[in-house]
Formats: structure tokens, sequence, C-alpha cells
């Protein structure tokens, strides 16, 4: 069955977690720090964070896809919980000084 027009199956298929922006335009996940990269001011707006091995990390800031940044750990603190995939994703993606990866 064909997808309906303007749907994208590796958006829908990615895996999205919800989270609110500081006053930078940053959020956290699992002690990571990652900046939406976005022409419009997203302070304090809440968005989708979505990552999948093929869209990498993206945020969903209203109706826009917005790249996202890598820009370390929060506070020096360690990470003890984050699941193993979401690590191999964020290497892959990622590369160790922040920058996108090729």
């Amino acid at each position: 069955m064909p997808l309906g027009e303007g749907l994208d199956l590796d958006r829908l298929l990615a895996v999205r977690h919800e989270r609110t922006t500081d006053r930078c335009g940053c959020f956290s996940f699992h002690n990571f720090t990652f900046q939406v990269d976005s022409r419009k001011p997203l302070a304090g707006k809440k968005i989708k964070f979505l990552f999948s091995e093929k869209i990498g990390f993206q945020a969903l800031c209203g109706k826009e896809y917005c790249p996202v940044s890598f820009l370390g750990m929060k506070g020096g603190r360690s990470v003890t919980h984050i699941p193993d995939v979401v690590t191999a994703l964020m290497q892959k993606v990622y590369s160790a000084d922040g920058r996108r990866a090729a």
C-alpha cells in the first residue's frame, strides 16, 4: 500500500522523545546536551527529539524539522543508564569533537 503524500516513513519510524528547550534553545537527553539548529527562537519551547540511523538526530519544532548539534556532557556527570542502541547511534552520527560525522 503506498504511503500518503507528504509522509516520510523514516521520520515516522524514528524513536521520539519530548523535551523542553532552555533559554538558549538547548535540551538534555540522558545527561547529554544538544542544541537545536533553528533560525527561529526556541527558548522554553516543547520539541520532539527524533533519532534513527537513517535520519540521525533531528528536532520537530512545530511543523519544521531542524538538525540537532551535540554539545557534550551536562555538568560533567557520567552516563549510567543510556541504552546501548542510543550510544552506538550517537557514536555513528556525531564525531568526538561534536560536529556531525560525514
